[in-house]
Parts: structure tokens; sequence; C-alpha cells
């Protein structure tokens, strides 16, 4: 993981939740990783709190920085959180292929973590479909054994 994805990682986090203000969270990423003042704040300020929040965006990033933040957001907030950040990609995908850009490494990336959902929501499913079963057979059980 890039130190630098790391850090826009954080430090949007910390904004999102209103720990910092977007201005200080620019100079702050300015500061910790040497990016220019421009790129900050776009990330800060258009990209990062859409990916965030599901809203569509229009501007873009290295197709590695999606990755890593979706990466980052699956693990410091699950898949309920990765649903929202894929949405607004596939959104920002949209937007960009009706300019003529096709994004097909974005495209990709969407792909990997829109599979990861499924499977996760699939193994959801498992658990219940065994609950169930377990609860059925314990019922069995204590009907056989006369405990109901």
């Amino acid at each position: 993981m890039n130190y630098t994805h790391q850090e826009i990682f954080n430090i949007g986090i910390a904004i999102a939740n209103k720990e910092i203000s977007k201005s200080d969270g620019i100079e702050l990423l300015i500061k910790k990783t040497n990016i220019n003042k421009g790129s900050a704040q776009m990330i800060l300020g258009q990209i990062f709190p859409k990916l965030f929040f599901g809203e569509v965006f229009t501007r873009t990033l290295s197709a590695q920085l999606f990755d890593d933040l979706l990466f980052l957001l699956l693990r410091n907030y699950g898949t309920e959180k990765l649903e929202i950040a894929v949405s607004a990609l596939k959104q920002h995908i949209d937007y960009i292929q009706t300019k003529g850009d096709s994004k097909v490494k974005l495209r990709k990336i969407v792909q990997k973590y829109s599979d990861l959902l499924m499977q996760s929501i699939v193994e959801d499913i498992n658990e219940i479909v065994i609950d169930e079963r377990e609860q059925n057979e314990l019922v069995e059980l204590l009907h056989l054994t006369g405990g109901i």
C-alpha cells in the first residue's frame, strides 16, 4: 500500500467524520506527503467525500488509488460502506463513458469489489441457512427426547 494513498484515506475519513476541516485536511496532506495543492484539493474536496458517501463525481484518479481506497474502506468499514463506494465509482465510470472514455481499468476494479460484495452476500445467506437448519435440528431433537 502506497503511503500517500493511506494518508489520503486517513485524512479523507477525518474530514468525512468532521474531525478536521477540509482546508486543514488539505494542508495536512500536503505537509505529510508533499502532494501538490491542486491534487490535494481535488482528491479531498471533490472525489473522496463523494466516493465515501456514494455520490457521482466527475474528476478522476489513478486506478491504483481507487483500488487502494476501496480496499481500505472494506477493511475499515465493511461491505456496507464498500457497496456505497462501488456505487459511486460505477456512477463515475458511467459519467466518464459519456465523455468517450471507457475506463477499462476502473471497470475491472469495480468488478473485483462487486464480486467480493456478492461473495459476502452469499456467505451471509449460507450462515442464515445453516442457523435455520441447526435450529430445526434442535427443535426436532427436543421433540424426540420429549423436551417440548
